[in-house]
C-alpha cells in the first residue's frame, strides 16, 4: 500500500470510507424499515427482564420487573409471573411460551389475563418467551403445582421440541445448534437492532430449509411421540396433587396429539385465530388472544361439569 502513488493511495482510501458510508446508510435504512413496518421488534430480547435460572429452565422472569418490553407494558409479580390484574386463590394457571406471555401485547391483554374475564376466575400467567415443554413440565411441578391452582392449560406451539434457548447473562439467545456466523458486535445488535433479528430469523429458517435434514414423512405424528413424555409426566403430576390439566392447541390442529391428550386423559381444544388477529411477528394481537382465552374458557367449562 505504502508503495502505491499518493493519489492512488487518496483514491483507495476514498473508495473505502465511501464504502463504508454506503454500508451504515443501507444498514440505517433497513434498520428504520424494519422498525416501520415492525419486523424484528418482538424477538429483541430484553436485558432486564430475565435473570439465570437453574436447568432445565436457563433463564426465568425478574420478579417485581416493571417496564416496556417487546413493544408493551410488562410487569411481573413478586412469584416471577407476568401479571394479568387477577391474581387470586386457586387461581387458573395458564403456561406456554411467548404466545402465552403475550409477547408484544400489554399485561391484560394476554390470553391468561383475558381467560380472567371471560370465565370470571383468578388465573396465573407462567408464561416464558421461548420455553419449549420441558421447561413448561418443570414450572407446572416445581412452581405451580405447589401454589394449589385450580386448574392447569398448557399453551402448546409446533415449536415446542425445539431445543432451549441460552442465556448469557443478559439476553436469551437462540440454541447453537449450528455454528453462526462470525458477526462483529453481534451481542449489541441482538439486544438493539431490529433488523438484526428479522435477518437472524431468515438465515436460520434458509439454513433449516435447504440442510440435509431427512423429510419427514409425517411430522404430526413425530411431534406427538415428542411430546408424550413430558406430557405423560405433566398429567401424572397433576393428577397426584388432585388439578385439572387442559391442552390449548395455539393456532395449529395435529390429530396424533389430539389422540394422544384424549388417550392420557388430557381435555384438549384449538385456539384457532386468523392472519387479522397476528401481529407482524406473527404472534396474536389482543383479539387473537381473546380467541384464545374463549377456547380456553370454553374447554375450561366442560372439564368442570365433567
Amino acid at each position: 500500500m505504502q508503495n502505491l502513488p499518493k493519489k492512488t493511495r487518496s483514491k483507495l482510501l476514498l473508495v473505502a470510507i465511501s464504502l463504508g458510508i454506503g454500508c451504515l446508510l443501507a444498514f440505517a435504512l433497513a434498520e428504520f424499515s424494519c422498525r416501520l413496518l415492525g419486523f424484528g421488534g418482538g424477538i429483541v430480547y430484553e436485558s432486564e427482564l430475565y435473570r439465570t435460572a437453574a436447568a432445565p429452565l436457563a433463564y426465568e422472569l425478574v420478579p417485581g420487573y416493571a417496564g416496556n418490553s417487546y413493544r408493551s407494558k410488562v410487569t411481573v409479580s413478586a412469584d416471577g409471573f407476568r401479571r394479568t390484574g387477577a391474581e387470586g386463590e386457586r387461581p387458573i394457571a395458564c403456561v406456554g411460551d411467548s404466545c402465552t406471555f403475550g409477547m408484544g401485547v400489554d399485561d391484560t391483554d394476554a390470553w391468561p389475563a383475558q381467560l380472567a374475564g371471560i370465565a370470571d376466575t383468578a388465573t396465573i400467567n407462567a408464561g416464558i418467551c421461548g420455553y419449549n415443554l420441558t421447561q413448561c413440565r418443570a414450572v407446572i411441578e416445581d412452581k405451580l403445582l405447589p401454589l394449589g391452582p385450580a386448574a392447569v392449560i398448557i399453551g402448546i406451539n409446533p415449536n415446542d421440541l425445539e431445543p432451549a434457548y441460552a442465556f448469557d447473562g443478559q439476553y436469551i439467545v437462540f440454541p447453537k445448534a449450528r455454528k453462526s456466523l462470525p458477526i462483529p458486535g453481534k451481542r449489541l445488535l441482538r439486544a438493539h437492532s431490529h433488523f438484526y433479528q428479522f435477518a437472524a430469523l431468515r438465515y436460520r429458517a434458509l439454513v433449516n430449509r435447504f440442510s440435509n435434514a431427512p423429510v419427514i414423512a409425517d411430522p404430526d405424528a413425530v411431534l406427538a411421540d415428542g411430546m408424550r413424555p413430558d406430557l405423560s409426566a405433566i398429567k401424572a403430576a397433576c393428577d397426584a396433587a388432585g388439578v385439572p390439566l387442559i391442552c390449548v392447541l395455539i393456532c395449529f390442529k395435529n390429530a396424533h396429539l389430539s389422540a394422544l391428550c384424549e388417550e392420557l386423559g388430557i381435555a384438549i381444544s384449538n385456539g384457532m385465530y386468523e392472519a387479522e388477529d397476528m401481529l407482524p411477528d406473527s404472534h396474536p394481537n389482543p383479539e387473537g388472544h381473546r380467541k384464545i382465552a374463549t377456547a380456553a374458557a370454553e374447554l375450561l367449562s366442560r372439564s368442570k361439569s365433567n
